[in-house]
């Protein structure tokens, strides 16, 4: 939350589904240049620094970094120009993260105190600072019967692993694990 004026205001957050094949359109000509395939995260400060993406004018893997987006919305990623997508060799300060490959999705999800909560079914996005702000984690199959998704803030994060992501313990911080509002994609 942002205050302004002395009123509060909301993050826009979007889900995942919606950061997934999303046509890329170039602001000088207003034509579609590309597609945004999957996002890239940094798992150090879970950031999502950029796209794998396909380019219209070129073959193999490019990369549009979030840096060149000026606005996503539902028709598309709206960059200057073509030249925002690029090839991966470019982007000197991004190949740690490229090696990294981190995938958020599927990743299990465990307290301080070693209790397995789940693993993370979907994540949301505030699209203003690209900085991912909720994990949606689901329960293991048995207890998922009994038990509603969790909803886990960004603030609960203790630390990212290969295999898991460590938070607070909900006994000591229940007020923190809440429900967000979370702009569903259209369509």
């Amino acid at each position: 939350m942002y205050k302004i004026f002395g009123i509060v205001i909301g993050i826009m957050l979007k889900l995942s589904v919606s950061l997934y094949t999303i046509p890329i359109i170039s602001l000088r000509t207003g034509g579609h240049i590309g597609l945004a395939e999957r996002p890239i995260i940094n798992p150090n400060n879970l950031k999502i620094e950029g796209w794998f993406a396909n380019n219209v004018f070129g073959n193999g893997i490019h990369i549009l970094p979030s840096s060149e987006i000026r606005e996503i919305s539902r028709i598309g990623v709206a960059v200057n120009d073509q030249e925002a997508i690029t090839l991966p060799d470019d982007l000197v300060r991004m190949q740690k993260v490229l090696k990294i490959d981190f995938q958020l999705i599927g990743k299990s999800v465990v307290t301080e105190s070693k209790k397995h909560l789940g693993k993370v079914q979907d994540y949301a996005t505030d699209l203003d600072s690209f900085y991912i702000q909720r994990l949606y984690v689901s329960p293991r199959f048995v207890k998922a019967i009994t038990r509603d998704q969790l909803i886990v803030s960004r603030e609960q994060i203790l630390e990212i692993t290969d295999k898991k992501i460590i938070v607070k313990d909900i006994e000591a911080t229940k007020r923190a694990f809440f429900t967000a509002p979370v702009q569903v994609p259209e369509g």
